[in-house]
């Protein structure tokens, strides 16, 4: 499953976890045209936190515990550091493909 992300240099996308029902064990991103950090936030402990410098031309794959147990957000502007860098923002594109949950299996015994 593939679809375009397009943000203008105002956009962001609040912190979520991709649901299990729509999509599979494997997400990934190409980021084009601007950079922009996202940040990963442990659904367990708020302190466990890790931002991600995501720069033009760049991929990211979240699977496994990154994938399920933490959310992921693209910050606001005014938010927008990787460490003590400022890291500017303009419009943002990105492909993302996720697979397809796999289907339960059954028990026929």
């Amino acid at each position: 499953m593939v679809h375009v992300l397009d943000l203008d240099e105002s956009g962001f996308i609040n912190p979520h976890v991709d649901s299990v029902k729509f999509c599979g064990d494997t997400i990934a991103g190409l980021c084009l045209l601007s950079a922009s950090v996202m940040r990963l936030l442990s659904e367990d402990n708020d302190a466990d936190q890790v931002d991600l410098l995501l720069e033009r031309r760049s991929v990211y794959i979240l699977r496994g515990i990154a994938r399920y147990r933490f959310s992921h957000q693209i910050l606001r502007d005014e938010e927008s550091f990787f460490g003590a860098r400022k890291v500017p923002r303009g419009r943002r594109v990105s492909i993302i493909c996720r697979n397809l949950p796999q289907a339960p299996v059954s028990d026929t015994g």
